[in-house]
């Protein structure tokens, strides 16, 4: 799993959130499905408030696959 951070800033407490995009979480696995379910299994570990993520990326793909 790989994590890259943008639209962040460092506060008091840590990392914060700084508007825009702030995370892209990355998948790794031996085909794509597994890539897939490990890189939506990386975005459900990240929690902040109004944190919002798109369900769609990749799924059009693997499920053209069969």
């Amino acid at each position: 799993m790989l994590y890259f951070q943008a639209g962040t800033r460092r506060g008091p407490q840590g990392l914060l959130t700084n508007g825009g995009r702030v995370l892209s979480v990355v998948g790794l696995g031996e085909d794509l499905k597994k890539a897939l379910e490990r890189a939506y299994t990386g975005v459900a570990a990240v929690k902040f408030e109004h944190a919002l993520f798109r369900r769609d990326i990749g799924r059009k793909v693997v499920s053209s696959m069969g």
